[in-house]
């Protein structure tokens, strides 16, 4: 089997799979953290991530016909890089502002961002938790906006 690690990160525990990770492992990696997307090192090198969506287009049905030998193959012995099910997300900097990640993550069509920090990965963020962090970060700029915006008042002469 693979080896699952974890990294600390910001006091936040962050799970990654190695490509030679089982679907059947993967699968209860994705119970077990409810995770949308899970990043994929390979001996610690960033190689992509794998999503949810796609380790269920892969898990047998619940009315498989499918024996319990052969679900156990599929479950087992099949692994993400045999399968090809790590894809290619958008690399960004931790540094950056999160409205540049989300527009990296929007503009690759990805469900998240690989964050590095000084050339080393750090993290997934997913679309929801860089609109947190947009929602969360106090702004200068929409101080000013705001103060732009505000309706000024008048008096209407008739």
């Amino acid at each position: 089997g693979a080896i699952i690690m974890s990294h600390n990160f910001s006091q936040s525990v962050h799970v990654t799979l190695a490509p030679g990770t089982t679907l059947g492992e993967a699968l209860r990696v994705f119970d077990q953290t409810g995770a949308d997307s899970l990043a994929v090192l390979d001996r610690g090198k960033y190689v992509g991530a794998v999503n949810k969506l796609d380790m269920a287009r892969y898990a047998p049905s619940p009315a498989t016909t499918l024996s319990k030998w052969e679900m156990g193959y599929l479950l087992e012995e099949v692994t993400l890089q045999s399968e090809k099910l790590v894809r290619a997300v958008p690399v960004v900097e931790f540094k950056w502002d999160p409205r540049h990640k989300l527009e990296a993550l929007l503009n690759a069509d990805a469900g998240a961002v690989a964050v590095m920090s000084d050339g080393q990965f750090s993290h997934l963020e997913s679309w929801q938790e860089l609109c947190k962090l947009m929602l969360d970060a106090p702004q200068r700029e929409t101080t000013k906006q705001r103060e732009l915006v505000q309706p000024k008042e008048f008096a209407l002469s008739v």
